[in-house]
């Protein structure tokens, strides 16, 4: 058996576990897809098409099996969510799929999901900084389109 087989039954083991149904757990349930790229996105094409699956959720790091899973997921009718760290992708699952998830949202949603206080920690520092920045470009092109170089003078000095 793979080790990626042995690795993926001891995490589902552990859910199940986890959630106080470790009766549930069915080594038999677990598929092993194959490493490469294009034969697993033919195992899992060929397992939406005979399971006529009802959601297709995809999340990760997709490549040019991107668009092949979307597309056999909107042609089974499957309810798709979607998100990539790779910008490339992205337009693919818009094309294909019921909602994407752009950027960093993908992150977002996995911190409102857990409740981890140190993840929604980060994701709301993430955001203060950001919304400070767009603050500072907005009053700095103001302030310089008005002839002003006061907000440059005063980053200046915090640079040194």
């Amino acid at each position: 058996m793979p080790w990626r087989k042995r690795i993926a039954e001891s995490v589902v083991r552990e859910a199940d576990f986890q959630q106080g149904v470790p009766e549930e757990f069915k080594p038999e349930s677990i598929r092993f897809v194959s490493e490469q790229q294009f034969p697993a996105a033919a195992q899992a094409m060929g397992i939406m098409e005979r399971e006529n699956v009802a959601a297709n959720l995809m999340f990760g790091n997709f490549a040019a099996e991107a668009l092949l899973l979307a597309e056999a997921g909107a042609l089974r009718g499957a309810i798709q969510i979607a998100s990539t760290t790779n910008v490339i992708q992205i337009p693919f699952f818009v094309a294909c799929c019921d909602y994407t998830l752009l950027g960093d949202e993908m992150f977002a949603v996995g911190a409102w999901f857990s409740k981890d206080p140190k993840q929604l920690g980060a994701i709301y520092g993430q955001d203060v900084i950001k919304v400070v920045c767009l603050a500072l470009l907005i009053l700095g092109v103001i302030s310089r389109s008005m002839g002003s170089d006061w907000l440059y003078q005063l980053l200046s000095l915090c640079g040194r």
